[in-house]
């Protein structure tokens, strides 16, 4: 952390059991260490990780479906809206949900596209999300000349996409590539 630049936050990504190393002992000791945030890909592992103790708040990368949406209440999971569609699924199923909006900036998974800035400002309409960050993931890491040129793109149209939201008026807490 003392690396990183004032105001910036690590948020450790956990999924896939923390990548083998045990997801529950790595996210005890990211809680031990002062993290305030990790990510998991599924609501069923934060879900998971709440049972075993986890009390920072845990964000949750993929999509979960509106059947688990009770896993999000009940754990107090912050949820990943993909699309407009999905808004809406959340929007009708009438609790409050904390959320980060997805950013396809280029790996072209999951996301809303950052030139379709129309869907991304209806998304911040919707009263019963509260939106807490946006965020894109990077489609290469490799270090090498097209997978620095690609991260760089990325980068761009994203921060491109902030400034736009910001002339429009809309603020974002926090923001994570």
């Amino acid at each position: 952390r003392s690396l990183m630049p004032e105001g910036c936050e690590l948020m450790p990504v956990v999924k896939a059991n923390a990548y083998g190393h045990g997801a529950e002992l790595i996210a005890m000791e990211l809680q031990k260490a002062g993290i305030h945030i990790l990510c998991v890909a599924t609501a069923a592992e934060g879900a998971a990780l709440r049972r075993k103790g986890i009390e920072i708040d845990i964000l949750v990368l993929g999509y979960t479906h509106p059947e688990d949406f009770t896993l999000l209440r009940r754990y107090k999971l912050i949820q990943t809206v993909i699309d407009v569609p999905y808004a809406r699924q959340l929007q009708q199923d009438g609790h409050s949900y904390r959320v980060h909006l997805g950013i396809d900036t280029g790996l072209h998974r999951l996301g809303v596209r950052a030139e379709e800035i129309t869907q991304i400002e209806e998304i911040f309409q919707i009263k019963n999300l509260k939106i807490e960050g946006i965020y894109t993931h990077f489609a290469s890491a490799e270090n090498t000349p097209d997978g620095i040129m690609t991260t760089s793109d990325q980068a761009s149209r994203f921060y491109a996409l902030l400034a736009q939201l910001h002339k429009h008026g809309i603020s974002v807490p926090k923001y994570h590539l």
